[in-house]
């Protein structure tokens, strides 16, 4: 949350995946480690 700021919204990259072909569009914005996720993981931010 702190990552997608006070009015942003950001979804990993397996959620944009998910969605390819819908209405919503995405931009990568960051590789981060997620809380009780290992790793490290592309987030997507909404841009439409």
């Amino acid at each position: 949350m702190a990552e997608a700021g006070a009015t942003g919204t950001l979804v990993s990259r397996t959620v944009g995946d998910l969605v390819v072909g819908s209405e919503f569009e995405f931009e990568s914005r960051v590789v981060h480690p997620l809380t009780g996720v290992d790793g490290d993981w592309e987030l997507l931010a909404l841009v439409r």
